[in-house]
């Protein structure tokens, strides 16, 4: 067996069981670190509590590992501002107090000031398949057994909406932030989708194109060409070649 290690404990499989009899969410919300009374020990499932603990803070992330399917990490943060302890023992709690899970690991320093130290903590669970990790308000992190991702999708469009509600991921409107669909179109009158930077630059070019309506022609690029397209190309050339009244026939060739 490795020296330094993480289990659930009895009381984390209890829940684990609640769980999935029930639908509960197992919310773990603290992470407990202790320095063992000053030496080495390896976790045991009974305990219900460090052998003591220095000090206790917020899970700063917990994810399922991309490199084991079956592994949870945790991110565990010491504050610049606390310290004089040695760690050696490190709990996962959940917001009821329970301690989910406990882990030994190697001799850790934490000065009082200095720097923050960061911590991983891996936790190896049965099965992660049918395990789905949402932030649900911010105020902890809900672990709950359901149908895994992948399950999901397979159920098709509904399903995959009720998931995303579940967690707080809807559908972006007018009144309100969520996933939207982009869109090159640039005639659609959608309210749910979003226009790219292509849809975007064929609208401007077409407006830097169009003749400004206060020129009144002014800003036509070739006159002359514009009024052959109206049909007034020869009309233009016979009144420059007509008698001019006012010369009294003094333009008679």
């Amino acid at each position: 067996m490795a020296d330094y290690y993480s289990i659930i404990t009895n009381r984390g499989k209890e829940l684990e069981a609640e769980a999935l009899a029930s639908g509960r969410l197992i919310v773990l919300t603290h992470f407990v670190v202790g320095d063992s009374n000053g030496k080495q020990v390896r976790p045991d499932p009974a305990q219900i509590r460090l052998i003591n603990e220095t000090y206790r803070g917020d899970i700063a992330e917990l994810v399922v590992s991309p490199e084991q399917s079956t592994q949870l990490m945790a991110k565990i943060v010491l504050p610049t501002g606390i310290g004089g302890f040695t760690v050696r023992e490190v709990g996962l709690m959940t917001d009821a107090g329970d301690l989910y899970a406990v882990a030994n690991c190697p001799s850790i320093d934490k000065p009082v000031g200095g720097v923050s130290v960061n911590m991983q903590f891996r936790l190896a669970v049965s099965d992660t398949s049918n395990i789905t990790l949402n932030v649900a308000t911010g105020d902890g992190l809900f672990l709950r057994i359901d149908q895994n991702l992948k399950e999901i999708k397979s159920r098709g469009a509904e399903a995959q909406k009720t998931s995303r509600e579940s967690i707080g991921v809807l559908d972006g409107t007018t009144q309100q932030r969520g996933l939207v669909q982009l869109s090159s179109s640039v005639n659609s009158t959608s309210e749910t989708q979003a226009a790219t930077p292509a849809a975007v630059k064929i609208v401007m070019d077409n407006a830097n194109a169009r003749l400004a309506k206060d020129r009144n022609g002014a800003d036509i690029p070739n006159v002359a060409l514009f009024l052959q397209n109206l049909g007034l190309g020869e009309t233009i050339n016979r009144a420059a070649d007509a008698l001019q009244k006012s010369q009294n026939g003094g333009d008679i060739p």
